[in-house]
């Protein structure tokens, strides 16, 4: 194995494009490194692609900026041609371009690009080294190109004891001098419109626009690694996997704690960690393969720390060449449990973020001088506009600041908010006291209307488009002054290839068009997300919503039978079921005239669900005239470990370790919960897709894990009449456990 930094210029290595190898050469270290900075390492292809692409324009000059085909050729047709793992060594630079006869300048963030004369002009040593693969293309060279039955030099290399303009780029004093220059490709004339100085043969000037092949370049980073049979290879450096570093959210905590991860290094190099406590080190260790570790906090420690703010852990994972790191963010609460807050919000001057202008504690069960509410229960569900139900009593001195619409209500966990909203209904009882009913801060998303085009668009484009807010007018506050923005975040969910349906034309409101165009049609997951800054000593709040495929955030705490389980149902969804998978394809037989495309099938399966269930099969088919029986196979293999695990819902009555004063994990809204139910034949990850929380009454918290309720209409939920007893028993077995 080496290491790019350590080659010189004229090594070569193999970069896979579509499962063939190709060859290239280092070209030079620290490319444009006044622009780029150092430890961005050129590679260019030997050979030129086979590729024909048309670019270039004889009516006007050209350049890699103002004319854009090429470019996206590489960045989207070329760049499909390489793997994953080639795609993660390949960093973007910014690259200089004077193509024209009269434009010239940089353009940042390419990862693709071809070659230029003045990109080696005067470096005698870096063309020595690489002067082998191009020289001569008469007389056997490589970079070439046919017209007819005429070959024409691409690019040559000679030695000149003068520069001449355009021609020869090199030292431009007299003396002996390696040069290069374009020696006959259709476009070398300088005097010709759309002249491009380069080693690839644009085919502009007087022959017109036409199709040349390209000769490709792009940058490594120095510390990726060439394996044993020379391929490019990422050095991923160590990995770091933790249910806490690295994942989104705020983990409040209330006395000494540790936060496990777990380091490993596929390349079996030693490792370094670093613990850092917002900056600062707190511990360096050389760690052991696949071992885990803690990072600490002690009492002491978590003591220090200021009441409800945010610390920034970050672990730290070193193989001398790359270094890698997670962090998670840690806020000191005072207990566990849940406070609710009533107030006003307020928007930014910029219209993208909030602030409190007015915020009170309306329910704090742990805190006897609090204000108090009355039956108090949030049922947060995924891809729905979520609910608080709650009874004001006349006495709370709050009570008058109750009004639809206009106040705002948010209930904290543990220190994080878990729901933020508005009151849309109100009734008073006999007793005069406020029955109210709070919708969730989705729900702005129906207070506003957005036009959906005729035409196609992306899943971010969509999301986008739903979350777009103009700006206030000046006779009245507006939705970026009343602080009801979203800003667009992630986007992992992808549009199916096959699918180029355009949009119906028509006004919708902004949730219908997330909920109907987005997740109806491609399921997914819409999370809610916020960054929180202290400007001025003002705490504010930045909504972002993410459009997930899988939710990757996870809880240390399982649920399992004897331990916090109190009641269960489930549901399994026939038509979620599959246990087969047939993937056809064709393959070419004979030769010449005798030539024939056959068919060819290959299925894999899973033997226990079929015993179970039944045969349930899904078919692909692979285009083509190349597939093997090894090929289709791998297909049909990796569609069937989509079906694998528990598909549908499970419905569970759990004590939350967490209320019972267990110092983990809370099972959590969004988050994937290992759930090992062996009786039940359950042991897999499940996100949670609903939670009912009735604030006052912690045994009787509901949990939905599996597949929405969109996917679960027919879903009945199950009767819990046992889930006090287990209760009890659970609490008295922590309670002996901790004494």
């Amino acid at each position: 194995m080496a290491i790019i930094k350590e080659l010189n210029p004229g090594d070569t290595l193999k970069v896979y494009e579509d499962g063939v190898a190709a060859e290239f050469v280092v070209a030079q270290h620290n490319y444009e490194k006044d622009l780029n900075g150092k430890g961005k390492t050129m590679l260019m292809r030997t050979t030129l692609l086979k590729d024909a692409v048309k670019w270039g324009n004889n009516k006007k000059d050209v350049s890699w900026k103002n004319e854009p085909t090429l470019r996206n050729w590489l960045e989207n047709t070329y760049a499909a041609r390489l793997s994953e793992d080639t795609l993660k060594t390949i960093v973007p630079v910014t690259i200089r371009y004077d193509y024209g006869s009269s434009e010239s300048g940089t353009l940042e963030e390419q990862r693709f690009f071809v070659p230029r004369v003045v990109d080696f002009s005067g470096d005698t040593a870096l063309f020595t080294g690489i002067r082998r693969f191009f020289e001569d293309s008469l007389s056997g060279g490589r970079a070439d190109i046919t017209e007819g039955s005429n070959i024409y030099d691409l690019w040559t290399y000679v030695f000149s004891t003068r520069s001449t303009k355009n021609y020869e780029d090199g030292d431009n004093t007299r003396g002996e001098a390696l040069s290069l220059y374009v020696k006959h490709g259709r476009g070398a004339d300088p005097g010709s419109p759309g002249y491009i100085n380069t080693y690839w043969d644009t085919t502009t000037g007087q022959w017109g626009v036409s199709s040349p092949n390209i000769l490709v370049c792009f940058c490594v980073d120095e510390n990726a690694t060439v394996d044993d049979n020379g391929c490019l290879t990422a050095n991923s450096g160590p990995e770091i996997q933790s249910n806490y570093f690295g994942m989104n959210g705020v983990f409040g905590r209330w006395g000494k704690f540790g936060l496990p991860y777990r380091v490993y290094d596929a390349d079996g190099n030693t490792i370094t960690v670093t613990e850092k406590l917002n900056g600062e080190v707190h511990r360096t260790f050389t760690a052991i393969q696949n071992g885990v570790y803690r990072f600490e906090i002690s009492q002491k420690e978590q003591e220090s720390f200021d009441w409800n703010t945010d610390y920034i852990l970050t672990v730290e994972a070193s193989d001398g060449r790359t270094t890698n790191r997670k962090s998670c963010r840690v806020n000191r609460i005072r207990s566990s449990g849940y406070v609710v807050y009533i107030g006003q919000i307020k928007g930014t001057a910029d219209g993208q973020s909030y602030y409190w202008t007015e915020r009170n504690i309306l329910d704090d069960p742990f805190n006897e001088n609090a204000p108090v509410i009355l039956d108090p229960e949030v049922a947060l569900e995924a891809n729905e506009i979520s609910s608080f139900t709650f009874t004001v009593p006349v006495s709370n001195p709050f009570y008058d600041k109750l009004e639809l619409k206009k106040p705002v209500v948010s209930i904290e966990e543990d220190g994080r908010e878990i729901f933020m909203g508005y009151i849309t209904e109100m009734e008073k009882n006999f007793e005069l006291d406020m029955e109210v009913t709070c919708e969730s801060e989705f729900g702005y998303l129906q207070d506003r209307d957005c036009l959906v085009e005729n035409k196609f668009y992306t899943a971010s484009e969509l999301l986008a488009l739903a979350l777009t807010v103009e700006d206030d007018p000046e006779e009245h506050v507006g939705f970026k002054g009343e602080g009801k923005v979203f800003l667009p975040g992630n986007v992992t969910v992808e549009k199916p290839e096959s699918d180029t349906d355009k949009e119906t034309k028509a006004i919708s409101d902004c949730w219908s068009v997330l909920t109907n165009s987005l997740t109806g049609k491609y399921g997914g997951y819409l999370r809610l997300r916020k960054e929180i800054k202290m400007v001025d000593g003002v705490r504010v709040y930045t909504r972002y919503l993410d459009y997930l495929a899988k939710l990757n955030d996870k809880t240390d705490q399982v649920i399992e039978l004897g331990k916090n389980l109190l009641d269960i149902s489930y549901y399994i969804k026939a038509g979620d079921i599959v246990n087969s998978v047939k993937a056809y394809g064709w393959y070419k037989s004979g030769w010449f005239f005798w030539e024939t495309t056959n068919p060819i099938s290959r299925e894999a399966y899973n033997g226990e669900s079929i015993k179970k269930y039944g045969l349930c099969q899904r078919v692909l088919v692979v285009e083509g005239t190349d597939s093997t029986g090894d090929s289709l196979l791998k297909k049909a293999t990796d569609e069937l470990k989509k079906y694998s695990g528990f598909t549908g819902s499970v419905q569970i009555n759990a004590a939350d370790l967490c209320d019972i004063g267990v110092d983990t994990d809370r099972l959590d809204f969004m988050k994937e919960t290992y759930v090992l139910l062996e009786p039940h034949g359950i042991d897999d990850w499940l996100p949670c897709t609903k939670e009912v929380i009735p604030l006052h009454e912690l045994d009787q918290k509901d949990f939905t894990f599996g597949a929405t309720t969109a996917k679960l209409s027919s879903l009945q939920a199950g009767n819990f009449a046992t889930a006090g007893k287990a209760w009890n028993a659970i609490q008295s077995t922590i309670g002996y456990i901790n004494k």
